[in-house]
């Protein structure tokens, strides 16, 4: 399968915190700068008459303006520290989502990769095997007719005891039915021994398909994928591969999986 790759994560077009604090920096200088001019304009100079000299008015003034620049001073920080923590949380909440969507869709293209080796062994198992219900019972047949030949031919024993060449051809035709027996029973043992084995990947075939069922159950895109795995078990099921390119419908499946990955991942 194809390595999938994600597109780097698209940066926002508003301005950055550094760029609007530099701003807010600039126009606090600036009444820095303005304030002692004011002040000197319209409360040293001021006609208006008061109780306090311009020493007092001046300490006073300072201490109060002072305390208002902190407060805003202290304000704008919390403001500026608060926009740059969301701004890293927001970048690592979309991180986190990229990381969680490239982790599912190599699950699901490490199922699917499962799905697909195991739905070919089992078919490699059932036609390299020869099995088929068909030839099952075929053997038992033929073992259970010769099992019968077997037990009516000792039976004739005794019609053959007085001549040597007639018992000497019935113990060779009593071997005769003994070997096929065997051979049958043995036939008849590999088979058993075969139906087994695929009956152990096609237990894993089913277990990825269902794994696989859940876990894209109601995921996007997903659909075309899901529709080629049914297609896929159902001929399975049915040991149906006379006529049935499993072959080329797992092709598919491999081709939608990358498809369905990159789209899912973006």
């Amino acid at each position: 399968m194809q390595t999938i790759r994600t597109k780097p994560i698209k940066q926002s077009g508003k301005s950055s915190p550094n760029h609007n604090g530099f701003i807010v920096l600039f126009f606090i200088l600036l009444l820095f700068i303005a304030i002692p001019f004011a002040l000197e304009h319209y409360v040293f100079q001021s006609k208006v008459p008061s109780a306090l000299t311009n020493g007092e008015w001046s300490a006073f003034l300072g201490s109060y303006i002072g305390g208002i620049i902190g407060g805003f001073g202290t304000i704008i920080a919390v403001i500026m520290s608060t926009t740059q923590t969301d701004r890293i949380q927001s970048e690592q909440r979309e991180e986190s989502e990229v990381f969680r969507r490239q982790e599912f869709a190599y699950k699901i293209s490490e199922e699917v990769a499962r799905f697909v080796s195991t739905a070919l062994r089992y078919q490699r198992n059932i036609i390299d095997g020869k099995i088929s219900p068909e030839r099952e019972e075929a053997l038992i047949t033929t073992l259970s007719n010769k099992q019968q030949e077997h037990k009516e031919w000792l039976g004739l024993e005794h019609t053959y005891s007085y001549d040597g060449d007639e018992i000497l051809k019935w113990d060779a035709h009593k071997n005769i039915l003994e070997a096929d027996i065997e051979r049958l029973k043995f036939q008849i043992q590999i088979l058993n021994e075969k139906k087994v084995l695929a009956l152990s990947n096609k237990t894993d075939f089913e277990q990825v398909y269902f794994f696989l069922k859940i876990g894209l159950s109601g995921v996007k895109d997903a659909k075309n994928l899901l529709n080629i795995m049914d297609s896929i078990i159902q001929h399975v099921e049915a040991s149906n591969f006379s006529k049935y390119d499993l072959k080329s419908d797992c092709n598919r499946l491999i081709t939608i999986t990358e498809d369905f990955a990159k789209k899912y991942v973006g």
